[in-house]
């Protein structure tokens, strides 16, 4: 009998090796395909053991995870894009000062 979550794995290395071949990158198919099904042969052992809540918590932390990178990079954006603003303003007006000097 094979559980949600280790369906869930499968599910989710199937899309990523469809993902891969749709956007041309097939030298990332093996590892995928590699990496996918220790995971997902991980998961169903897990639950034929009845440890089925670990593979519920280890998916909330990786999806913690994921959630909190985002966030960290959507903040850097807005503040990096703030300064790169400043930035071109001071490089234009370094140049037209560099204009006036000619």
């Amino acid at each position: 009998m094979v559980c949600t979550t280790g369906l869930l794995m499968a599910s989710f290395t199937l899309s990523l090796v469809m993902a891969d071949i749709w956007f041309w990158r097939g030298y990332l198919v093996p590892f995928h395909l590699f990496m996918g099904g220790v995971i997902t042969f991980l998961f169903i052992s897990l639950c034929q053991y009845g440890y089925e809540s670990v593979n519920w918590a280890m998916i909330g932390i990786v999806l913690g995870c994921l959630l909190l990178s985002s966030y960290n990079r959507v903040s850097d954006d807005s503040s990096e894009s703030s300064c790169s603003k400043k930035d071109k303003k001071e490089k234009e007006d370094e140049d037209e000062e560099e204009e006036d000097t000619c």
